[in-house]
């Protein structure tokens, strides 16, 4: 997956943070392809969802500081990403060996649904 110009959402810091997600993504991605050991795939999903939290959270609190409308909607499909997460996260702790590619797929849908979609709604320039 390449970065491109139309995903930027107008907000600075949630570029930065969505270019950071989507490079996280790729990386976990290619851990997952080669196989690499079940320890750095582990961190890297670790620092994934960390990173996720804390962005849902400033992204949120924007919402909250701007006024936007659809910020109780929001939230909830914040929740709904996270739960997830840390279903497919407890699963690989279980030793499910192919739950990588499925957490990959997963952000990937994800990626393309909630963030190119979702939060285009709040881009200033749209």
């Amino acid at each position: 997956m390449d970065w491109r110009k139309e995903y930027s959402v107008g907000v600075d810091q949630f570029d930065i943070d969505h270019k950071t997600i989507f490079d996280m993504i790729s990386r976990l991605e290619a851990a997952s392809t080669n196989l690499s050991s079940p320890e750095l795939q582990e961190e890297l999903f670790e620092t994934l969802m960390e990173y996720t939290d804390d962005h849902f959270e400033r992204e949120e609190q924007f919402m909250r500081e701007v006024g936007y409308a659809g910020l109780v909607e929001h939230h909830g499909l914040h929740a709904e990403v996270d739960e997830e997460l840390h279903r497919l996260y407890r699963k690989f702790r279980d030793g499910d060996e192919g739950i990588a590619r499925d957490v990959v797929e997963f952000l990937r849908e994800w990626w393309f649904v909630h963030i190119l979609q979702v939060d285009m709604a709040y881009n200033p320039t749209k």
